[in-house]
């Protein structure tokens, strides 16, 4: 199989929580496929500074805005930071 053949199959079938954290041109099609697939999704402008359509982002909100989107149209809600922690069992310091 391909990495990517892979990584979809493992992630499509995973009984723990996972999540993606995309760079670059391939930020969309992994935030796609976490929403789609239970997955959770890290983001930050540091990572992608592209649109879907391969225009420059102006700013970090509109990465945000992207996957919030697409949660919303698998209806899943954004997760809070509490959330967060409960979900990977990170403790507060």
């Amino acid at each position: 199989l391909k990495a990517i053949d892979l990584l979809t199959q493992r992630t499509t079938e995973a009984a723990f929580p996972w999540a993606v954290c995309g760079f670059g041109i391939n930020e969309v099609n992994a935030v796609q496929h976490a929403a789609s697939h239970k997955g959770h999704i890290r983001v930050g402008f540091e990572n992608n500074i592209w649109r879907e359509k391969g225009q420059k982002l102006s700013h970090n909100a509109e990465s945000i805005q992207y996957c919030a989107d697409q949660a919303q149209k698998e209806n899943r809600r954004i997760a809070t930071v509490d959330d967060v922690r409960n979900i990977f069992n990170i403790k507060k310091d």
